[in-house]
């Protein structure tokens, strides 16, 4: 199997790279003060900078469900699109094949990667403790690519 580093750009692979640790800091932050987190978006501009997406409160409700916020999360990068280089999609889901909690990255680059990262954890309510890393080709995080 190929490593979907092979024929990404330099630039995109470091991007990804960026975004992807960003991630999952903010995500094991929230898993050990809360637990658990709600899927939000995170998204980085052509400068590099990165700005937290989050789903518009009027579209998710006042009960939002997950899926529900994951459309919103999706909707807020795509109106961002034009702006960002790369976006993620994070969720905290179970992955029922491994039998474990993992924090899921759905990574996109505007210059056509995507990714679904799973990255299982261990949490004792005091530490998270991350396990195996594993990558996946596909992923959406909302980005709109123009069209060529």
């Amino acid at each position: 199997m190929t490593s979907w580093r092979e024929g990404t750009s330099e630039a995109a692979q470091q991007a990804l790279d960026k975004l992807a640790n960003v991630c999952l800091e903010l995500a094991e932050r929230q898993l050990e003060q809360d637990g658990t987190f709600f899927p939000y978006a995170i998204g980085m501009e052509s400068d590099g900078e990165i700005q937290l997406i989050m789903a518009d409160p009027v579209e998710v409700g006042k009960e939002p469900d997950v899926e529900g916020v994951v459309r919103a999360c999706r909707n807020g990068v795509a109106a961002r699109s034009a702006d960002l280089q790369a976006a993620a999609l994070v969720l905290d889901v179970t992955v029922p094949e491994i039998s474990s909690d993992a924090v899921r990255l759905e990574l996109q680059h505007a210059e056509g990667t995507d990714l679904t990262v799973y990255m299982p954890y261990t949490n004792d309510g005091r530490s998270v403790q991350f396990g195996q890393m594993q990558v996946q080709p596909g992923g959406d995080a909302g980005l709109e690519r123009a069209s060529a």
